[in-house]
This record gives structure tokens, sequence and C-alpha cells, in this order.
């Protein structure tokens, strides 16, 4: 039978089917582009039929699969790559103590006056971290004009809520001067 092309992917793909299905519903047949050693076992194992062709449409579709799992793993990992990168080069120009884990970036806005909200979004060496994104509405009506005042209500609340786990590294600030 056709080995992985590189060492260790097989034992990967079998971590992974094992991994996985522990905790999800496998389908009826699941189907790899290479052959895997314990596939009999795992197939039991897992209770789903674990198939791999040789030849044929669905041998086809399997490689071209992988191959896309690949090409995506490679530009995840170049992005992030990129990011880090990006984060060391902050570091230096701002020479932190540190590389930053975690950086807020503020902004308030309004609609002539009305509607005033504060966001703050997050970045980390991962990338956006959209999950830890927030949004704070303006309580106080008289400063709905007032971006500093807006921006300090945003900052105060955030602040409070503030926690050894989600402390930023740096904070970035739009808001006028």
């Amino acid at each position: 039978p056709q080995q992985a092309e590189e060492a260790g992917e097989g034992e990967i793909m079998e971590a992974f089917l094992s991994s996985f299905y522990a905790s999800h519903v496998p389908p009826a047949e699941i189907v790899i582009a290479d052959d895997i050693e314990a596939r009999e076992f795992l197939s039991e194992a897992i209770g789903a039929k674990i198939s791999w062709y040789q030849r044929g449409d669905k041998a086809k579709i399997a490689a071209n699969v992988k191959n896309n799992a690949k090409e995506s793993l490679e530009r995840k990992m170049a992005l992030e790559n990129s990011v880090r990168n990006n984060l060391i080069e902050m570091q230096r120009v701002f020479n932190l103590p540190k590389m930053p884990e975690r950086i807020e970036v503020y902004d308030n806005s309004h609609i002539q006056g009305s509607y005033a909200v504060g966001a703050m979004i997050v970045a980390t060496p991962q990338g956006f971290d959209k999950k830890a994104y927030r949004t704070f509405n303006i309580k106080d009506p008289q400063i709905t004009n007032d971006d500093f005042a807006m921006m300090r209500e945003v900052l105060g609340r955030r602040f409070a809520k503030m926690t050894s786990e989600n402390r930023p590294d740096v904070i970035l600030l739009d808001g006028g001067l």
C-alpha cells in the first residue's frame, strides 16, 4: 500500500480520527487520502467505515481534500508568522518589555450626538479575537458629543472588569487628539 508522503502523517491522522470521533458522531464512511496502519482497528473503535481508495473518483477527491487542507494550513501558518513578525517589530519600535500578546483598540461613534457607542477590538498573535470584541453603549446622555468623556466612560467600564486573563499589553485609542 501507498505510505504517507511524510513520516508521521499516518500517526497524525490516526490520532486525529481517534480524538475527534471520541466526542463527535462519525459519518457512515470516512475516506482518507493515505492508508493508515490501524485503519481496521480505528473503524471498529469509532464505529465508522474508514476507506482508502487508490484510484477512481473517491481517491481523486480525497487527494484534493488533502492538498486543500495542506494549502490552508500553510496560509494560516504564513499569516501567523507575519502577525508574529509585526508584533516583534512593534516590541522593538516601542521598546516594550515583551512581545504584545493582547492589543486592545478602542473607538467611539455616534450619529449627530445620538446613539453613542464605544467599541473594542482585540488582536493577538493568532490574529483578531472576535469573541473578545465588545461594544459599550454610552450611558450618560450628556457626553454623547464629547469623544474624550465617551472614551473615559468606555475605558472606565472596561478596566473595572479587567482580570489577569484579559489584561492588554498595548492599548490603541482612536479619538481625536
